[in-house]
């Protein structure tokens, strides 16, 4: 896979779980957080995550391949994934076992391809 398509398939990735948690928070959130994701308050949260992922997976769609900017869009979500990591790990007591050691894998491992994609577009 070239660089360019990666770094689409990330971006295209991260405005589909944006979408989904503005959508369907609760549906979206819970195997990661738990019940508490059916929370009036919980969906507040769940959907501010999900403006953020759409809009950062559609700034870095929109720059990918154009050079130093694409490279610090997708460093700038790679920073948002690693944040998601540390969160989860962290609260990884209070939340279901197999949602925060999946959401943690994923977003560590989405950091790591966009850091490593992003030095093919820093020019």
């Amino acid at each position: 896979m070239k660089a360019l398509d990666g770094a689409r398939a990330l971006a295209v990735g991260r405005v589909a779980l944006g979408a989904g948690m503005l959508i369907a928070p609760a549906a979206i959130g819970r195997p990661w957080i738990g019940r508490v994701a059916d929370r009036a308050g919980t969906r507040v949260a769940l959907r501010g995550f999900g403006a953020r992922d759409l809009v950062l997976g559609g700034i870095a769609l929109h720059l990918a391949g154009r050079g130093p900017a694409g490279a610090r869009a997708l460093q700038a979500c790679a920073l948002v994934d690693v944040a998601d990591a540390v969160a989860t790990l962290a609260g990884r007591r209070d939340l279901p076992a197999v949602g925060a050691i999946g959401v943690a894998a994923l977003a560590a491992g989405s950091a790591a391809a966009e850091v490593a994609l992003s030095r093919s577009f820093a020019g």
